[in-house]
């Protein structure tokens, strides 16, 4: 199971992207670390891009889906709404949320799995009920809004206690106890302000009643980093 899939080369220097992609690549520049490939990425714990048998998506965010046409056999959970208006809006209008339907594959409608559809169970430590992705509890989907369409995190639990991965409901831990909103490009595709900050709020206090926090883009060393 793989949570979104990161940059790849379809951003940045795929032959024949739309002109769309290349502004976004120019507005934030990204820079791939070959070592940071998710193929090995994978390598590094021992499977292969074949053994990944469902993909997460917490958001349809360039950063986080572009390297799905890499993963062809994989089952797709995610928000099946933000994947139809993101099908069915114009090049432009995606271009304002962030998002490019050239990443998602043909045949998706086939390998989704509507998160939505999915069993509500509760959730420790005040955050609200979750959608169980799984079927058996190990792995909840909780909504947080205002970064992205759709934007959820992903909450399990290890022997020390509960995870959530907020992915990009802030940028650093630092920022949280302030519900300090990202500047632009990020505030300019923002699906919800105000719910940012109450997202914000709602992992701060997970955080200040013993859950662990992770997020995607903090700079700070984890636990949780590959070596």
């Amino acid at each position: 199971i793989l949570i979104d899939t990161g940059y790849g080369p379809g951003v940045t220097s795929v032959p024949g992207r739309s002109a769309l992609l290349r502004l976004y690549n120019r507005l934030f520049g990204p820079v791939l670390n070959p070592e940071g490939a998710l193929d090995i990425t994978l390598q590094h714990l021992g499977f292969g891009l074949e053994d990944v048998q469902s993909v997460i998506l917490t958001h349809l965010h360039a950063d986080h889906i572009s390297e799905l046409s890499r993963l062809p056999r994989a089952q797709i959970l995610t928000c099946a709404k933000t994947v139809q208006h993101t099908q069915t809006r114009g090049a432009l209008r995606n271009l304002a949320h962030g998002v490019f339907a050239d990443f998602l594959p043909t045949d998706s409608a086939r390998r989704l799995h509507d998160i939505a559809e999915m069993p509500l169970v509760l959730s420790p430590l005040g955050l609200p009920p979750g959608r169980d992705l799984l079927g058996d509890s190990s792995l909840i989907a909780i909504d947080l809004p205002g970064h992205a369409e759709g934007h959820f995190g992903v909450l399990w639990q290890d022997k020390d206690g509960p995870i959530l991965y907020a992915v990009d409901t802030q940028w650093t831990l630092a920022s949280l106890p302030r519900a300090k909103r990202p500047g632009p490009p990020a505030r300019w595709v923002a699906s919800d302000r105000v719910g940012w900050g109450d997202s914000s709020d709602l992992v701060f206090a997970f955080q200040q009643a013993g859950g662990r926090v992770v997020l995607c883009h903090d700079p700070a060393d984890t636990a949780f980093d590959l070596p």
